[in-house]
Order: structure tokens, then C-alpha cells, then sequence
């Protein structure tokens, strides 16, 4: 069983709330896009001369 965990606690997916789920996919989305940021920030300055 896949969990996440909260402020140090696990929790089972298939626990969550009907409600919990879409906003578990929006965190998730989140994160990837800022991971993906960050890398584009780390390419930027080198890649401009600096």
C-alpha cells in the first residue's frame, strides 16, 4: 500500500477522503512544476554568461 505523510504522520492512499485525493494530485502537480523551475533557474544564469 502506497502512503504519504503529513506533519510526520503516514497515511494510506487509499484512505484518503474522495476530497483529499484530487487535492493530494494538485500538491503533487505543484511540486513537480517547481522542481522543474528551480532546474530552469539553475540553467539560466551559466547559460547567460554569468
Amino acid at each position: 500500500m502506497s502512503t504519504i505523510i503529513i506533519d510526520d504522520i503516514a497515511y494510506g492512499l487509499t484512505a484518503l477522503s474522495g476530497a483529499a485525493k484530487p487535492q493530494l494530485a494538485n500538491v503533487q502537480a505543484a511540486d513537480a512544476e517547481i522542481q522543474r523551475l528551480q532546474a530552469q533557474l539553475a540553467i539560466a544564469p551559466p547559460a547567460r554568461g554569468r
